[in-house]
């Protein structure tokens, strides 16, 4: 049985890439803008009126130069003390920056991801991180496998040694503690992709995507997403396909609805013309 989004409305960004629920408020993060967006009435529809400049670079509005240009934020998490933690995907040495906000000073401090990224290059093929979450003692990244050699992986770092090494601005190749891969089925013969992870504080939880593209860099079709729980250790422990073709690219979820899960995700219709779409999902079971 398919899981059945409950569309919310749509987002002042087009290519929504990640999202975090922090104090009511949900923050989002897109692949091809420069800016985090949040709003503390999302839930019912209300005004995206947060915004907090990440990166000072102007882009191009041409479609193609501007995909050659952006940092592409793919990323987010939750940091203690009220920060959040954005990431490039790594997919070019151009996108590997990241950004910590403080959201109660507003204050926005870049972060240098390459030498985790280059150590994270030798061990996995076209790198693409996808997705970002603080679990317990660990800070888990999620490896996109659509190239032509790529796979799934989900990476863990040691939490403390990465907020150590942030406070000296950048993310250290010996915060890495393990690679491991993950084995998704497809949809329509499309392989499924790795697109974001969340934790309730108790279980990790991802996205997938059915992206009918062989690149790291350019997109395709898509032909379906999933959600699903996962263990520290790659394993797929269960998986729901989600009604539609959306491509959900970012999740959250919590336990705020009669003390049964509850889902956020935000799609990328991979379109600048087409903004992009909030859904929640309310009691989700995954077993």
């Amino acid at each position: 049985m398919l899981l059945s989004l409950i569309p919310i409305g749509p987002l002042p960004i087009s290519a929504a890439s990640g999202l975090v629920e922090v104090r009511e408020t949900l923050w989002v993060v897109a692949d091809d803008e420069n800016v985090l967006v949040g709003s503390g009435s999302a839930g019912s529809g209300g005004a995206w009126d947060e915004r907090i400049v990440l990166v000072a670079d102007r882009l191009p509005e041409d479609p193609v130069a501007r995909k050659s240009r952006k940092p592409d934020f793919e990323a987010i998490a939750i940091l203690p003390a009220e920060r959040l933690f954005v990431l490039g995907s790594g997919s070019t040495p151009s996108r590997r920056r990241g950004v910590v906000v403080d959201l109660q000073t507003r204050v926005v401090t870049g972060i240098d991801l390459t030498p985790l990224f280059v150590a994270l290059e030798r061990q996995i093929p076209e790198l693409n991180i996808e997705g970002a979450v603080v679990h317990g003692d660990g800070f888990f990244l999620a490896q996109r496998g659509n190239g032509v050699s790529a796979w799934n992986a989900l990476v863990r770092l040691d939490l403390v040694r990465a907020l150590s090494s942030m406070a000296r601005f950048e993310l250290a190749a010996d915060t890495l503690e393990w690679i491991v891969r993950v084995e998704l089925p497809s949809i329509d013969d499309v392989p499924l992709a790795l697109t974001d992870l969340a934790s309730d504080g108790h279980e990790l939880y991802f996205s997938a995507a059915a992206e009918d593209s062989a690149s790291t860099y350019h997109d395709g079709a898509c032909r379906g997403s999933v959600l699903g729980r996962i263990s520290e250790r790659g394993t797929v422990a269960a998986l729901r396909r989600l009604e539609g073709h959306a491509k959900i690219e970012g999740l959250c979820v919590d336990r705020k609805v009669a003390g049964k899960m509850r889902a956020w995700l935000v799609g990328d219709a991979d379109d600048r013309e087409v903004r992009a779409q909030l859904y929640r999902i309310d009691a989700l079971e995954l077993v």
